[in-house]
């Protein structure tokens, strides 16, 4: 394997998503577990498009090929169903 040299790219992205993940906790905070989690979850669902799209610039990854990709993903587990049998 080779390095991008992304290193300088992955601290300002962990810097740059770090205030909202932690205003999430806080929001979360006097609701309990339940709260804390609902506002991890909101942050992430609100950070994942511009999160993808700074991961993937300069890299030869598109954003709308990741999209596509977990589209065509999605629609094919929720057509067939549960692939195992917990029973």
């Amino acid at each position: 394997m080779y390095s991008f040299g992304l290193v300088r790219r992955g601290l300002k992205l962990a810097l740059m998503f770090a205030l909202p993940i932690i205003m999430g906790y806080a929001i979360g905070l006097p609701y309990g577990p339940e709260g804390i989690a609902l506002g991890y979850s909101v942050v992430m669902m609100l950070c994942a498009i511009p999160l993808g799209a700074f991961c993937v610039q300069g890299t030869a990854v598109s954003l709308r090929g990741i999209v596509v990709t977990a589209g065509c993903r999605r629609q094919i587990s929720w057509s067939e169903g549960p692939l195992w049998d917990w029973g």
